[in-house]
């Protein structure tokens, strides 16, 4: 029962006892269950009703004492002279220890009962510490108090621990268990609704299911109108450590093994932990979960258990010293043993450092970066193993990469780290070296191929540099002793044939040396398909990713990449997932998708510190710059701009998308020198250094453009020749914009033609925003030729792909082109029966300029059926090709 219904119980005794009817009540309950907020209550109730009162508690530091508890009633006893001897007399008689004389203990119930005019009440808290002399004293008392009027209130634990002492736990259970007349009042845990009813409004949280003790709610009221949170106030801190001692050394022991356990354990390694039998633990959890502070093996609440760790008593640097020794003996799982590990601040012995990467990794593979962190942390700072330093050192630089966090101190940490362990030349050079690389560290990449190169490596180290020596040709040639040096698939003999980085680099080296066949770009699509991201995995997903966008094979990029960002923001690693939204940026915009592009880059920029970025933040600003200023918002691009980057951009890949892009933005805003200029030194640069990749930035085209603009049409023409010529392999999206510029520097009449293979070819690579140029420029063409029925159709065939693709410029230039109030003189209608329906759908699209593949998936046909159909109508119109359809054809076709 509860506090409030118990009261009533013992206020019938009061009653009784005002008519000269003495009673006995026996109160239990859990360690902190109210007990003695009980005993309170009922104190104040009979100081109302006019009793005389006497109080005591038991303590464990007096229960060897003898008449210890009766000496603290006594205190309360106004004495007479007569009686002071009288006590006097029955102390003496008592021995030092056993039990007292039976006449020296009437003695001190006769003292204790005598009438003051008043009835008396006696309480006694905690009567199973009392010693066994006022034990036997109140034993006695309580045999003769019907007759004398007197009420006694006895508290004890419900589970109290038990006693060596056999006559103690004797008289104890005879006081408290064996008493025919007693009333027993079991004070039980607060329901719910009950803590409720007591805490009001104050915020106890989660903490309600193991509230049932009243001390401890009444701790959390106490810190709470203090401002505290649940569970992390002084008091209540000081009411567990109460609790704690109050249920004994064992307990408490067994109390802060399960908190730095941190959860259930079976008896045998907690009595290991805390230095007792299992017995002994076994007693101890019980009580324990007797006073609700264990539940189902475990400390009932996390704040329960940090107020345990809190305790300055509790042994924890040994405790988990213990911990951490134990359950490595146990074969318990690498984190177990790791999280005391790092409590400790300890790595000192030969396996901690190996079970701290264990458990680094495994904490990674779930999710947790900050716990792996912490592992790897203390791995590399408190092991005196070199070797075991470098291994947890790459660990550690990979995962503070991944996920963004290192700010310019930590990076500078990581530079030197990776520079120092590059040039004592370990088994981990290889991949230190890719760590300069990825923070853009150029100098230090430098100095450190310059000591590798200095000391020769063999077998797997040999390959492994072999492969490291090829992504830093493709990424950042400048770094490589001796100068650029064209990216060439590895010799044979460094070759580690299952190796998907090794392969991934082969492929990307094929494509930047123009080199690629259908068997390179299939050994990248296996890679990047069969990949997950993990530290060891990023350069291949990089390389094998990168290979097939500069080989414009865009589907399954496109693919793996939305998969492999769900991968990184489902492991919460930032880097990935600011170097995959870059990627996503490239693709959309090659797909002409100016939107998703600026949307996608501007997110990539965001995703991470710019020092995380290094070099390769050229990349996305290179993509928002050139998407922004494709859309017509050069405000937007001139922001991006002015952004600053490192200066060793200009020596690296990233620094080529770069310069492109600035190199459009000037062009845009008609600075065609400054455009040239930029044009022309992304060329230098990847002539000099062998990545003279149409795929990778088609300078020739772009400055082609510009020297049309400035009126050079012969060097226009030689640079896409050249470009025409350097195309090895299909390209159709940097053929599309050939044609167009070829077309751009031919003689009028043979502009449709040229327009309309850039338009086929452009239609295949699934570049939006080109294929509007190529239809605005064809359209253009049509008109200049004179037929300008043909010419607003396929304005507005163009203008609906601008708009698709968010081209705000080209839509206006459209629209200033051929307004919509412009009309022409009305075309003679053929015969309505002059061609079949099928074969009218067919001739009206071609008309109006769509490519025999766009007409197929207009009508949902094939193309060798778009072909019959167009063969049957030239016969029937006796024309020649579609240049011959007459143009009335095209003016029912929907923009």
């Amino acid at each position: 029962m509860s506090v409030e219904h118990a009261v009533p119980v013992v206020g019938d005794l009061l009653d009784s006892a005002e008519t000269g009817r003495g009673g006995l009540a026996v109160v239990s309950g859990a360690v902190g269950g109210g007990k003695t907020r009980f005993l309170e209550r009922v104190r104040d109730l009979a100081r109302e009703r006019g009793f005389h009162v006497l109080e005591a508690e038991g303590s464990r530091a007096e229960r060897d004492l003898p008449f210890g508890l009766v000496g603290q009633l006594l205190a309360g006893v106004d004495l007479t002279p007569a009686e002071i001897e009288r006590v006097s007399a029955a102390l003496r008689a008592a021995p030092a220890s056993g039990e007292p004389p039976v006449a020296s203990v009437l003695d001190l119930c006769l003292v204790l009962t005598a009438r003051r005019g008043a009835p008396l009440l006696v309480t006694v808290d905690d009567v199973h510490h009392a010693d066994t002399a006022s034990l036997r004293c109140l034993l006695l008392l309580s045999r003769r108090l019907r007759a004398a009027g007197v009420v006694v209130v006895l508290a004890h634990d419900r589970h109290a621990p038990a006693r060596a002492d056999d006559r103690r736990a004797e008289c104890l259970r005879e006081l408290v268990a064996d008493q025919p007349h007693a009333v027993p009042v079991d004070l039980a845990p607060l329901t719910a609704d009950e803590v409720a009813a007591v805490a009001g409004p104050a915020p106890v949280d989660g903490l309600a299911a193991c509230l049932g003790l009243p001390r401890l709610l009444l701790a959390l009221l106490a810190d709470a109108a203090c401002g505290a949170a649940p569970g992390d106030g002084p008091a209540y801190a000081r009411a567990v450590a109460d609790t704690l001692r109050r249920l004994g050394d064992p307990a408490a022991r067994v109390a802060g093994g399960l908190a730095v356990v941190d959860g259930p354990a079976d008896h045998a390694l907690l009595g290991d932990l805390v230095g007792a039998d299992a017995d002994t633990a076994a007693t101890a959890l019980r009580d324990l979960t007797a006073a609700h502070l264990v539940r189902d093996g475990a400390l009932a609440h996390p704040a329960l258990r940090a107020a345990v760790l809190a305790d300055p008593a509790a042994d924890l640097a040994g405790l988990r010293a213990r911990a951490a020794a134990l359950l490595n003996n146990r074969g318990a799982p690498a984190v177990a043993v790791a999280d005391h590990l790092v409590a400790l601040g300890d790595a000192s012995e030969p396996w901690m450092t190996g079970l701290l990467r264990e458990a680094a990794q495994q904490a990674q593979s779930s999710g947790d970066r900050a716990r792996a962190h912490d592992y790897l942390r203390l791995a590399h700072d408190r092991t005196g193993d070199e070797r075991e330093r470098a291994e947890a050192a790459v660990r550690l630089l990979g995962l503070e990469w991944q996920s963004g966090t290192p700010t310019p101190a930590r990076r500078a940490e990581h530079v030197a780290a990776a520079l120092s362990h590059a040039r004592s030349g370990g088994r981990h050079t290889a991949a230190m070296l890719r760590y300069l690389m990825r923070y853009g560290a150029g100098a230090e990449l430098t100095e450190a191929w310059a000591a590798v190169d200095a000391v020769p490596a063999r077998g797997r180290a040999a390959a492994d540099l072999a492969v490291t020596r090829l992504l830093t040709a493709c990424s950042h040639p400048t770094a490589l002793p001796g100068g650029p040096v064209p990216p060439r698939r590895r010799d044979p003999a460094t070759a580690v044939p299952a190796d998907p980085l090794g392969r991934a680099a082969d492929a990307l080296a094929d494509v930047l040396a123009n080199w690629a066949d259908p068997d390179s770009l299939a050994v990248a699509e296996e890679v990047l398909r069969e990949a997950r991201l993990s530290a060891e995995s990023f350069e291949q997903v990089e390389s094998a990713l990168l290979a097939l966008v500069y080989a414009e094979r865009l589907d399954t990029p496109a693919e793996v990449c939305a998969a492999l960002l769900a991968e990184a923001e489902a492991q919460g690693a930032d880097t990935w997932r600011a170097r995959l939204l870059s990627w996503r940026a490239e693709i959309a915009l090659r797909r002409g998708d100016l939107a998703g592009a600026e949307t996608a880059a501007r997110a990539a920029l965001t995703a991470v510190h710019r020092q995380v970025w290094g070099t390769a933040i050229a990349e996305p600003l290179g993509v928002l710059v050139a998407a922004t200023t494709a859309r017509g918002d050069l405000d937007a691009a001139a922001a991006a701009l002015a952004e600053p980057v490192p200066d060793e951009v200009f020596d690296t890949r990233h620094g080529l998308r770069y310069l492109c892009a600035r190199g459009e933005y000037h062009r845009a805003r008609g600075h065609v020198h400054a455009a040239l200029g930029d044009f022309l030194v992304v060329g230098q640069l990847m002539v000099a250094w062998g990545v003279d990749a149409p795929g990778l930035a088609p300078w020739r085209l772009r400055a082609a453009d510009a020297y049309h603009a400035l009126g050079k049409r012969e060097k226009a023409r030689k640079l896409i020749d050249e470009q025409l010529t350097a195309l090895r392999h299909r390209h159709p999206r940097v053929r599309g914009a050939a044609m167009r510029l070829r077309a751009a520097t031919a003689e009028v009449a043979d502009r449709p033609h040229l327009l309309r293979r850039a338009v086929d070819e452009l239609q295949e690579s699934g570049d939006q925003y080109e294929l509007a140029g190529a239809q605005a420029a064809l359209g253009e063409a049509h008109r200049a030729c004179g037929d300008h029925r043909r010419a607003r159709t396929v304005f507005r065939v163009a203008a609906t792909l601008a708009e698709d693709a968010g081209a705000e410029t080209l839509l206006r230039a459209l629209a200033a082109e051929y307004p919509d109030d412009h009309t022409a003189d009305p075309a003679p209608a053929l015969p309505p029966t002059l061609l079949s329906d099928a074969e009218f759908r067919v001739a009206k699209l071609a008309a109006a300029g769509l490519t025999n593949r766009e007409i197929a998936g207009r009508l949902y046909i094939t193309v060798s059926t778009v072909e019959q159909h167009l063969t049957r109508v030239y016969r029937k119109l006796n024309v020649r090709g579609r240049d011959g359809l007459p143009a009335e054809l095209c003016t029912s076709v929907a923009p």
